[in-house]
């Protein structure tokens, strides 16, 4: 079951690792089925470690970036309900995503022609950046050890060959863009998706 108006987020990676992929009960399982989610990290913990595990010093944890305006709780809420945020295995890494000009989150018209864009700032090297759709790889970016990095993607595929049909929303047929990257020291990032509608 699906509640657009209250599901509004999911938690991709914590301590316990990471559940995008892989299986009828992973976050790329549930957006093929139309849930439309915002990618959240959470250390998932009782010792108030924000992006660290209780398992170990050199584990990984998870941390949500959020992008809002003011550093309020207004502000805090209304960008997680919009799902301008992302995920990341505890390391603070600031990620930028849009399609057409739309931020991660948004829920767009259809359109022949997607500019896909986005800029990482990473706390290491990074080993690769990779734009998804619909759960497939359709480019991948190999930064020059580089911490940091910028793109911009045209992609001309055809806007029918590339739609899905919901198994749990009545607003038609959909397909959806993310960014997900990962740097040489193992620590990764993942966008909330932008929903073409």
């Amino acid at each position: 079951e699906y509640n657009p108006e209250y599901q509004r987020l999911a938690e991709v990676c914590s301590c316990w690792g990471n559940s995008e992929m892989h299986g009828p009960h992973s976050i790329q399982a549930g957006l093929m089925m139309g849930h439309k989610l915002g990618m959240t990290g959470g250390t998932d913990t009782h010792f108030s470690q924000p992006g660290h595990s209780a398992f170990g010093p050199f584990d990984l944890g998870g941390i949500t970036g959020v992008i809002c305006n003011e550093l309020n709780r207004e502000a805090l809420w209304e960008a997680l309900y919009e799902r301008r945020c992302y995920a990341t295995t505890g390391a603070r890494i600031l990620l930028d995503f849009r399609v057409n000009g739309h931020i991660m989150g948004s829920q767009i018209n259809k359109s022949d022609v997607r500019k896909v864009s986005g800029k990482v700032i990473g706390t290491s090297k990074l080993e690769w950046v990779e734009i998804v759709r619909n759960n497939e790889v359709i480019n991948r970016f190999i930064p020059d050890d580089q911490s940091s990095y910028e793109f911009e993607f045209i992609d001309e595929q055809l806007m029918g060959d590339i739609l899905l049909k919901p198994e749990v929303s009545e607003s038609g047929d959909f397909a959806f863009y993310y960014l997900r990257i990962k740097q040489k020291d193992k620590h990764w990032a993942m966008s909330s998706p932008v929903y073409i509608i």
